[in-house]
């Protein structure tokens, strides 16, 4: 979905079928230095979204927490967000049962030095959805 260039910052997403033919976000992976955050709201496989309580974070860390990394909880549990030392906020809420709607605000020290889904953030449309012609094939490359 988003990854630096030069530093050690991404975030990946896993998806679920939902609806007929269509994938939804439940599981959304941010690594911040060494470590990864894991936010979780699929649950165990084709668990109802009813019986699935709230989000779950799993931190993998490799000794403490990558220094200027914050997660913040909130809308009681149902809505996390976190800071890269970059600057860089992702908000990911939980959103028609198990899914997870996620925002990336991209820092000012980001800028011209990230890609992902949504471009590469260096204000040049030309160069964003590099990978193919079609929107379909160029989120193909990305798995």
């Amino acid at each position: 979905m988003f990854k630096h260039k030069t530093l050690p910052y991404a975030v990946h997403t896993f998806q679920r079928r939902c609806f007929r033919n269509a994938a939804c976000h439940c599981i959304i992976a941010i690594r911040s230095g060494d470590d990864v955050i894991v936010i979780d709201s699929c649950g165990p496989d084709k668990t109802p979204a009813s019986r699935i309580p709230q989000i779950e974070v799993q931190l993998y860390l490799n000794g403490d927490l990558t220094p200027g990394t914050i997660i913040e909880q909130y809308n009681g549990g149902y809505a996390y967000k976190v800071r890269l030392p970059t600057g860089t906020v992702i908000h990911v809420k939980r959103v028609g049962g198990v899914f997870l709607n996620t925002v990336i605000y991209l820092s000012t020290a980001d800028y011209n030095q990230t890609e992902g889904l949504c471009g590469s953030a260096d204000d040049d449309p030309r160069n964003d959805l590099f990978g193919g012609n079609m929107p379909t094939e160029w989120i193909k490359t990305w798995r």
